[in-house]
C-alpha cells in the first residue's frame, strides 16, 4: 500500500481559509486580552506556591533530628555481655488482645561468641542456650528458636560513645496454648564482659 499525497489547495481555498482566521482574530481578540491576564495570574499563583512549598519544606527539614542521633562507635572486643532490660510492652493475644501489667526486669548474659559458627549462649533464669548470632557491624542479633517452635529476637546496638553501655531490645513471642500468644518487649542495655 502507498501513501498518497493529499490533493493541493487551489488558491481560492488559500485565500478564504485567511479571511475566516482573520475573522476569528478579530471576533476573539478580547479573550487573548483576558487569557493572557487569566495565565498571569494562574502563574504568579503558582510562583507564590512554589515559594511557600520550599519555604515549609525547608522549615521542616531546620527541625527534624538527623537520622543518626550520635557518630558511629565501633563495638568494643567482645568475649561476653552482661545484659539488663526493662519490660516495655507485655500483652496476651487469646483471641483479642489484652496487654498485661509490667513484669520484672530481664536480666541475661551472652557468652561463646562464635563468628565464624554464627552461634553464641544467651543465659538467664532459665538456663543457657545456643543460639544464632548474626553480626552486621552497626548491631548484633541473637535469634532463638526453642524446642517448641517459638521465638525471640534479642538485638545489640553499637554503644553511642566509646566505653558506653550498648543499647539492646528483647522481643519474644510466645504460644502457651493454641490461640493463647504471649507478647512481650524489652528495652535496655548491654556491658562488655
Amino acid at each position: 500500500m502507498t501513501k498518497r499525497d493529499p490533493k493541493p489547495m487551489t488558491a481560492e481555498e488559500l485565500r478564504i481559509i485567511d479571511l475566516d482566521d482573520d475573522v476569528l482574530r478579530e471576533e476573539h481578540s478580547h479573550l487573548s486580552f483576558d487569557a493572557m491576564r487569566l495565565k498571569d495570574r494562574v502563574s504568579g499563583l503558582m510562583l507564590r506556591q512554589v515559594g511557600l512549598s520550599c519555604l515549609i519544606s525547608t522549615a521542616l527539614m531546620a527541625c527534624s533530628p538527623p537520622n543518626r542521633l550520635y557518630e558511629k562507635v565501633p563495638f568494643p572486643v567482645l568475649t561476653s555481655m552482661a545484659c539488663t532490660l526493662e519490660p516495655v510492652h507485655n500483652g496476651v493475644l487469646n483471641p483479642t488482645y489484652l496487654r498485661e501489667s509490667s513484669r520484672d526486669a530481664l536480666t541475661f548474659a551472652i557468652t561463646n561468641l562464635n563468628a565464624e559458627a554464627k552461634t553464641a549462649s544467651l543465659g538467664g533464669n532459665n538456663g543457657a542456650e545456643t543460639v544464632e548470632y548474626r553480626f552486621d557491624g552497626d548491631q548484633m542479633q541473637f535469634i532463638e528458636t526453642t524446642m517448641t517452635g517459638n521465638f525471640t529476637l534479642t538485638t545489640v546496638f553499637a554503644p553511642p560513645e566509646v566505653g558506653k553501655p550498648m543499647p539492646a531490645v528483647h522481643s519474644r513471642h510466645i504460644e502457651l496454648s493454641p490461640a493463647n500468644v504471649s507478647i512481650s518487649q524489652y528495652a535496655g542495655e548491654c556491658v562488655a564482659g
